[in-house]
């Protein structure tokens, strides 16, 4: 039995295709999957707009120097998407090690994909890797899961 693609379908694989190696990425492929009107957030920054979030997403990848997502899991409805996913990734301001974060992707789109939102432990990607302020963000943490 063949089963038909339906245009989301053919949405979320590109959308899987382009983030699945950011460094092999092209950017400009991101024209085909995300709305000119594009609202995208993460913990760190919002942006409106696909040649903002081009620019966002090119300088992301100019500060790595390894970063992929391993998808995991997702929700897909007719006008929506969780993704949840791994994301590998080496930056040099944080050791050049290889660090996994986990953390997960809300979409919503018609044709294109018009809302992009990133949810992630900003303190497990940035702080934790921060000599005096690392040490201290494990501590509560690990208080934190101490009841």
């Amino acid at each position: 039995m063949n089963q038909q693609l339906l245009p989301h379908d053919v949405l979320i694989s590109q959308f899987k295709a382009f983030y699945r190696d950011l460094q092999q990425s092209n950017i400009v492929d991101m024209q085909h999957i995300y709305a000119n009107d594009i609202v995208f957030k993460d913990p760190i920054h919002q942006v409106r707009g696909i040649d903002h979030v081009m620019s966002y997403m090119q300088s992301s990848i100019n500060n790595t120097n390894q970063c992929r997502f391993e998808f995991l899991d997702e929700i897909i409805t007719e006008h929506s998407a969780f993704i949840k996913w791994h994301m590998h990734y080496q930056h040099p301001k944080l050791g050049n090690m290889p660090q996994t974060l986990l953390g997960m992707t809300h979409l919503l789109f018609d044709d294109k994909i018009t809302f992009h939102e990133d949810t992630y432990d900003l303190g497990a990607m940035v702080y934790e890797h921060i000599p005096v302020l690392g040490s201290a963000t494990r501590y509560v943490k690990r208080k934190l899961g101490h009841y």
